[in-house]
């Protein structure tokens, strides 16, 4: 995957705007537009460091192009799902179930806010009336 694609699928994952991303990362929003449209040639390595910082992962997933995010590297990472992990395990085997199911369910109703988000239904007229 290609630093593109990674900034950009995992600030998906976390739910950001490039607006909200860039002032993670304190740097501009059209710096990360740029580096998510391939368009940035070269990234100074602190800005590099705040970006990975603020996707919560660290610069070699960014710059290596065969690294993949490993679970290990996301609980590692983010201590948000290293807290959800611990209780995870601590749960019932049907309440482990009901987390799994309720999971799936935000993500779908995330996913589907995010595509409505990006793709509107266009705006048809009202017919006028004679």
């Amino acid at each position: 995957m290609s630093l593109q694609e990674k900034v950009k699928t995992q600030r998906i994952q976390l739910g950001l705007t490039q607006k909200q991303l860039a002032e993670k990362a304190a740097i501009t929003q059209a710096t990360i537009s740029r580096i998510e449209s391939g368009n940035l040639v070269q990234l100074q390595s602190n800005s590099l460091k705040r970006l990975a910082t603020a996707l919560n992962v660290t610069t070699d997933y960014l710059i290596d192009s065969s690294s993949e995010l490993s679970n290990e590297d996301i609980i590692k990472n983010d201590p948000g799902a290293k807290k959800l992990i611990n209780i995870y395990k601590k749960l019932n085997r049907q309440l482990q179930e009901n987390i799994l199911m309720q999971s799936v369910f935000l993500y779908e109703q995330q996913k589907k806010k995010r595509e409505e988000t990006e793709n509107p239904a266009p705006i048809t007229p009202h017919p006028k009336k004679a």
